[in-house]
């Protein structure tokens, strides 16, 4: 049997043979768009829009690097390239980088070019059940961009509210809705949360179900988890959120199936987020503050941080019947206390006091949140002076980890044992 190895010649041949025939075909493609005479001028205007973006991202020369879109950095050797990477495996590195760079652009073009195509069939017709391969609208790719207008009419003219994305990508699965809630997803500047909630409203109305869940790197994500992890600032996101259960306040519908090895409640994302407003509402309204494994969340939460006062607060205010596994917070630290089981607000209070003075240390940059927290504990009874077994007060080991005297002269003042220091002037 013959065997064949390219020459460097050959390779170099056949790449630009290929490299010719793509751009040939890119200069070759239609880019015009026909418009149905149903579309009014500001309509038209939202497709064209839509449709130079794609256009704008094929000349591009950083093409390959958009992993929002599916489209990695994938290897040489791949099963589907198999022929091509038995060519150019005896070339230098660089050379075998600069053909892998064009084989993904070969693909970005493929998947550009159909959504393209289902934009200026929709555009042509006026149908607007139209979809690519991947299962993209234009209703998808409308609320992708934030075009309400378009998006609005589209779904009066009966498009699909609630088409899932099949594409190969971290949005496989996503609905519209979805779209609009990790958005901005395909423009570089932020969507004003006010727009994203007006498309919200119209979605909902026209039937979209903000219960579906999709799984995204063998994650099942609900709406929320999905509202949890979008882009924009941290107080949007966390409004979206309360706006979303304002809309749908089913809130026991935002949960993963039970058969899935990361089976989650509704406030798994919020509560390791950090939207404490959310994880408020949420516990507020019943959801249950134990996970599936039957630990509770306030196991997980660390006190020695500041940002996570608010969030220890909601689950305080809950109750010790909504915090049963609490005490297992304890076996996570070997010098933790050891006490009865909490049966009152003002035992949990005691042991959070507790552990706090364990994990934390007062600093000129924390102590105001600090004294807040410790405040509020006092309030529902927790004693700074109470010897917990084998430990000293929780006055005493704060008043050690304070970074200096005027830390320690604020502590005491809030514990209650001495004036407020002058103000303006530090004690050295």
């Amino acid at each position: 049997m013959i065997s064949f190895r390219p020459s460097t010649r050959h390779v170099i041949l056949l790449t630009s043979l290929l490299l010719i025939c793509g751009a040939i075909l890119t200069l070759l493609w239609p880019r015009g768009i026909t418009y149905h005479s149903k579309w009014t001028p500001e309509e038209r205007q939202e497709i064209a829009e839509i449709a130079n973006y794609w256009n704008d991202v094929l000349d591009a020369e950083t093409l390959y690097v958009m992993p929002s879109m599916g489209i990695g950095y994938m290897q040489v050797n791949s099963p589907e390239y198999g022929f091509i990477a038995n060519l150019v495996r005896h070339l230098p590195i660089k050379a075998q980088e600069s053909i892998q760079k064009y084989i993904i652009r070969y693909k970005a073009n493929h998947m550009l070019q159909k959504k393209l195509n289902a934009i200026r069939q929709t555009a042509k017709t006026g149908n607007p059940l139209i979809y690519d391969s991947d299962y993209w609208s234009l209703l998808t790719q409308a609320c992708a961009t934030g075009k309400n207008r378009l998006a609005k009419r589209l779904l009066e003219e009966g498009a699909d509210p609630n088409l899932s994305s099949r594409s190969e990508s971290s949005t496989q699965g996503y609905t519209p809705l979805m779209f609009v809630c990790i958005s901005p997803y395909l423009k570089k500047e932020p969507i004003p949360l006010e727009s994203r909630m007006e498309l919200v409203r119209v979605l909902l109305q026209h039937g979209a179900d903000p219960y579906i869940t999709t799984v995204s790197d063998q994650k099942e994500l609900t709406l929320i988890d999905i509202a949890c992890l979008s882009t924009g600032t941290f107080q949007d996101r966390e409004q979206l959120i309360l706006n979303l259960l304002d809309l749908a306040p089913n809130f026991r519908l935002f949960t993963t199936a039970a058969t899935l090895e990361d089976s989650r409640s509704q406030i798994q994302f919020p509560f390791f987020m950090r939207y404490s407003k959310v994880v408020r509402k949420l516990v507020q309204s019943g959801a249950p503050v134990t996970m599936p494994d039957g630990k509770s969340y306030i196991w997980n939460i660390s006190l020695y941080r500041p940002d996570c006062f608010e969030m220890a607060k909601v689950f305080l205010e809950a109750g010790p019947e909504s915090n049963r596994e609490w005490l297992q917070l304890q076996q996570s630290i070997p010098t933790a206390p050891s006490t009865p089981p909490c049966h009152t607000r003002k035992e949990l209070a005691q042991l959070t006091l507790d552990l706090l003075a364990l994990q934390f240390q007062p600093s000129e940059s924390n102590i105001k949140e600090l004294n807040e927290f410790l405040l509020y504990l006092i309030q529902l009874g927790a004693d700074p002076d109470q010897q917990a077994k084998h430990l000293e007060t929780p006055r005493t080991l704060l008043l050690k980890a304070a970074s200096s005297p005027h830390v320690q002269e604020l502590l005491q003042h809030t514990l209650g044992t001495s004036k407020p220091p002058p103000t303006g002037k530090k004690t050295s």
